[in-house]
This record gives structure tokens, sequence and C-alpha cells, in this order.
């Protein structure tokens, strides 16, 4: 995930309707694909010839065909865009450094071209073209689209909860969701069994070899760890570096227990349940600094604040409905990045005095500035796509109610959001025959590089552990802060171990640890 504003949107796994201006939060990462022995592997197929274009700004544009079905490479191809930043130095120029974004579902070239000059420094963009793609089913690849127009869509999801709080709001979930399957099915059925994570995999190493690249160089972030893992595990042989930012558990998240859910199989609810805390503790130790510690202890007043929006949800002067759900949403957009605390706190202040009984206003000043007007793609659809293709889910999604509450009483709050996300997998029509479900111990050819925060309210630290002991000879860099990703720390030291690896592969002493370069409430 990129720690610029006009790319942050590209790395996160939400839905379209905004609270209070922004984003809802979910966070990013998702499952996988086939056999690495099977003919699927797609090592046989001539690499496709790519035609690059100009396409502004520096930037060179193209699409590369590749199998729907890498099962039947002689059959249907779909496409797949990519967009390149040349390097600068090519008498040194090392190959092509592929990024994934996140998602499941963001555009890879979107990201590069909003965000590849700042998110990597000049000596990286020297050595490597910068290389952004759009995953099967995403954006300006071949797409999971599920409406006949932008229109409908937006109709649509402005209808979508994601975190229903009682039976009747269940229940026009389950109705909501299954409306949304059935029309992804009417619509691009043919597409929706081929869009699980071992599939990109397969898409990214016949890309790698379209490029001329002997070896993959791969930088991902959140959802973009398990690609990277997933690749790892299908072609060991060909990695040459793999870079993993904001790290899922892939041993967890596909499959588990009959009634378990994906995002609480890799402890998301947990991660997010810590990072609030911490975001009450440092609000309170903030002081004045901090507009949501004003007139009592942060914590005890979002307690308050939760009870009177879910009694009583607000409809604010201009028609935005602001409940239970949206709050959480909102809070759990906020933790994404140290940087925005500060405003979150203030959002949740005005929130605050509005619910009081003794409250006559109906003013939220923060909530224009807060708007961002996004352009209209398909990330939920093709979120869903790929997650529920290869994903363990119940088939029941009246089941989600009880393992919601239990997921709540372990992260308050949280627990339930993250357990109703992949609600509509119940009732999705396809799954992915050539998913990957693991095994997930491997030791690629070259050893990855790791890293993380302590306080990541979507990956839990504990999944980059995890992830460093998965693949044998990886190193871990731990950035003792907060936020989704490494990089939106700001973090020199961790921006300067990425640096060093891409550039020759020098892996962090053992133990590694870096301070963050953004602290909430104190820097900006």
């Amino acid at each position: 995930m990129a720690i610029s504003r006009d790319s942050r949107r590209l790395v996160r796994s939400r839905r379209s309707s905004r609270l209070i201006g922004v984003l809802a939060a979910t966070a990013a990462l998702c499952a996988l694909a086939v056999p690495a022995a099977t003919p699927s592997s797609g090592t046989s197929l001539a690499a496709p010839r790519l035609t690059w274009q100009d396409c502004g700004d520096g930037f060179e544009c193209t699409t590369a065909h590749v199998p729907l079905d890498y099962d039947k490479p002689a059959g249907r191809a779909i496409g797949i865009a990519l967009i390149r930043l040349a390097a600068t130095d090519r008498a040194h120029r090392i190959g092509s450094l592929f990024v994934n974004p996140g998602g499941p579902g963001n555009s890879g070239v979107q990201f590069v071209r909003e965000a590849a000059r700042t998110a990597y420094p000049a000596e990286v963009r020297a050595r490597y073209d910068i290389v952004g793609f759009d995953p099967r089913g995403v954006a300006a690849s071949t797409p999971v689209r599920c409406f006949d127009s932008s229109a409908e869509r937006e109709q649509f999801f402005a209808g979508y909860n994601v975190l229903p709080v009682n039976e009747s709001e269940l229940s026009a979930q389950v109705n909501k969701a299954a409306d949304l399957a059935g029309r992804c099915q009417a619509r691009v059925g043919w597409l929706l069994p081929h869009v699980s994570t071992a599939n990109v995999a397969r898409d990214l190493d016949v890309l790698r070899r379209a490029v001329g690249d002997t070896g993959l160089n791969y930088v991902g972030y959140s959802y973009g760890t398990y690609l990277g893992a997933t690749y790892a595990n299908l072609f060991p042989g060909k990695v040459r570096a793999l870079a993993l930012d904001g790290n899922t558990d892939p041993s967890g998240y596909p499959t588990g227990p009959r009634l378990s859910v994906p995002f609480v199989r890799i402890n998301a609810h947990v991660a997010a349940s810590e990072t609030l805390q911490q975001f009450f503790s440092l609000c309170a130790q903030a002081g004045a600094g901090c507009a949501f510690a004003n007139g009592g202890n942060p914590e005890e007043k979002f307690a308050t604040l939760a009870h009177r929006l879910l009694v009583a949800p607000l409809t604010l002067p201009d028609g935005r409905r602001v409940g239970y759900a949206e709050l959480v949403d909102l809070t759990l957009q906020s933790l994404y990045r140290a940087a925005d605390w500060a405003v979150g706190a203030g959002i949740l202040q005005q929130l605050y005095e509005i619910t009081s009984p003794t409250s006559g206003s109906m003013t939220m000043s923060v909530s224009a500035a807060a708007t961002e007007d996004l352009p209209i793609e398909n990330v939920q659809e093709a979120l869903l796509a790929n997650v529920c293709s290869e994903t363990h889910n119940p088939s029941d999604p009246f089941a989600y109610s009880e393992l919601a509450a239990s997921a709540d009483r372990r992260a308050p709050y949280v627990g339930a959001f993250w357990t109703y996300l992949t609600l509509p997998c119940a009732v999705w029509p396809a799954r992915d025959a050539d998913r990957y479900d693991g095994p997930w111990r491997v030791r690629p050819a070259h050893p990855a590089l790791v890293l993380n925060t302590r306080y990541d309210p979507a990956t839990d630290y504990r999944n980059a552990v995890h992830m460093t002991e998965l693949l044998a000879g990886s190193r871990l860099v731990t950035v003792e802060g907060w936020g989704h990703t490494a990089r939106d720390t700001r973090s020199a030291c961790a921006d300067a171990y990425l640096e060093r690896y891409l550039l020759d592969r020098t892996l962090p002493p053992r133990g590694a640890t870096c301070q963050p370069g953004i602290v909430p409430f104190t820097t900006g």
C-alpha cells in the first residue's frame, strides 16, 4: 500500500460508498491457485509480445494477452493491462520491478501512474523499469463487471451495508449479496471461475518472461504480499527479489475450520483492535493535541458514541446517514495512516458533540475537506470475485451473525466488520478449480524481504513473523509504529532497507527494527 494521499485509495479493499467523505475500510489480501507441478503453470507458453506505447507523462502502456484457463492454453484469452516508468540509467538497468498495491481489486496501473515517482527513490527508478499491472478481473484488464452502467453500479452500492447490526439488516444484506451474485453471473459468469490469486501469479510469471527477465523482481503491499507468497510457492526458482510489506498469513487465509472466515483466520480483527487501543492511548496522552481527548477518556467516549449511533443513527443535513456501521468504517479508515489519526479524532469529536443530548447543531465542518472524488472502477466486484473464488467461507449466510458476535467479543467494534466482509461468498456462484491452498513452506531461489508495522489495523504483525518462517531464508524488518504497511510510516530506516535490498539484495540483520517517521498526534 502507498503512503501518498493520491495513491492511498489504490491499496485498500473497500466498498465505494463514502462515510463522512472517507472510503469505507477493508483490508486486503487474498488467496491462491493451483499445484505448481501441473501444466497450468504456464511455463510452456510462448511469452506474449509487448508493444509499448506512450501514454503520457513519461509512461508507456500496453496490453498482454494470457490464457483465461491455463489448463487450456490455446483457448480463450484475456487482456492484462500494464504500465511502466522506464529506468533512467539504461546502462545499469537491473530489470523490471513489478508492483502490486493491494486489494484484491486495486489497480496497479493507476498506482504506478500516480505514485511511482514518489513511492520509490531515484536510485531504484534509475535501475528498474517500474511496472504496474491490473490483475485479471480488475479495472483496465479484462474486468469483472456486474452492472450495465456506472449509475446502476453506484445506486446498487449506495445501499450496500457491509456491517449489519440487527436481523433485519442482515436479511437485507443477504438479499443484496444474492442480487450482486446474480448480476455478476449473468454478465461475466465465464470469467468468475478463473480469477484466483494463483492465476494472477501465473499471469505474473508470463509477464516476467514477456519483459525479458530471468527472475521476478517484485514489491507487494497488503494483498500483494499474498500474491508474492503465491508466486514464490508456484515458481520458487524464478524469484530474484521479493519484498512483502503489510503481510497476510497465507497458511490461514484460504482454508480453515468449517465455521470460519478468512480475515478472522488471519487475525485482521485482532490487529485492528490492538491498533484502536493504541489510538485511544496515544490520544489520551496527547491531550489538547487530540480533539477526541477533549472532555473525557477517548475509549469511554467512543463507547458512548457507538451506543448513541447504534440506538439513533444520524442523518446529516446533506442526507448522509451516520450510524454504528459508518462509525466503525470511519474509525478503521482513520487507523490506516498514522498521519490521519488527528483528522479522524476530530471527526469523532464532532460526532460526539452532535449526538450529545444538549447539542443543537448538525454541522460537520471537516466533512467537505475529507471528501475525495474517486474514479468509478470495479473494486468491490473484483474483490469479491477473487476472495470468493478461493477462500473457505460458511455456506449459510445467516451463520455469519454468530461468528460476528464471537469476533466482536475478542475485538470489540471491529470483529464483526472483518467477519461480514465475506458474507457474499456464501452465495457466490463460482469457485476457481485452479486455486492454491498450500503447502506454503518454500525456499525461493533468493530470500525475501518482509516488512511490517507493529500496529497495523489490517495485516497483523504476527502474520509477518509467520511469513518470514514460511519463506525460508527471508528476513523481517519491524517498524515500531502504526498504520497499514511500513511505507505508510515514512520510516527512513525501513525505506533504506528496502532500497538496499532492491539494488543488491542485501538483507537486513536478524531482528532489525526501525522507528517510524510519523507519530500520531505529534507529527504530520
